[in-house]
């Protein structure tokens, strides 16, 4: 029991932690946080958390994959889920594009080849004449 009450209030004395320093970096900072500043913000709560935290020390890890990802205008993401649905979604959109582009390229290649094969039938149409007439005038 004990150790339920410890943990419940170490837990919400996180919680209560973690909010205040959100709000005190974000207070005057939010309209105007940088990529770089963003991390800092990261960085410094990881640090308060402390590394005997639940969070602190997961956060500090994740702080260099969270830096790459902003760097390439990524949107990071909380967990496993969330970032296998936001693939799967990436996923479907380049499949229906590259149906689209198949299908947009199919339909191309279908008119440059009927293009070709009037301009073929018509050389052999001109082709034919010109042979009869050239055999008519012997």
């Amino acid at each position: 029991m004990d150790g339920m009450k410890s943990c419940g209030s170490s837990s919400q004395h996180t919680i209560r932690t973690s909010a205040a320093i959100l709000s005190r970096l974000t207070a005057n900072k939010i309209k105007h946080m940088t990529k770089h500043d963003e991390i800092q913000a990261l960085m410094e709560l990881a640090h308060k958390l402390g590394g005997k935290s639940y969070c602190g020390p997961w956060l500090e890890s994740q702080i260099p994959y969270i830096e790459h990802d902003m760097r390439c205008d990524i949107m990071p993401t909380a967990s496993w889920s969330e970032t296998r649905k936001l693939h799967d979604g990436m996923l479907d959109t380049a499949k229906q594009q590259a149906e689209y582009l198949l299908k947009a390229a199919t339909e191309k290649s279908d008119k440059i080849m009927r293009d070709a094969e009037k301009q073929a039938e018509n050389t052999r149409k001109t082709l034919a004449r010109d042979i009869q007439k050239a055999l008519d005038s012997i």
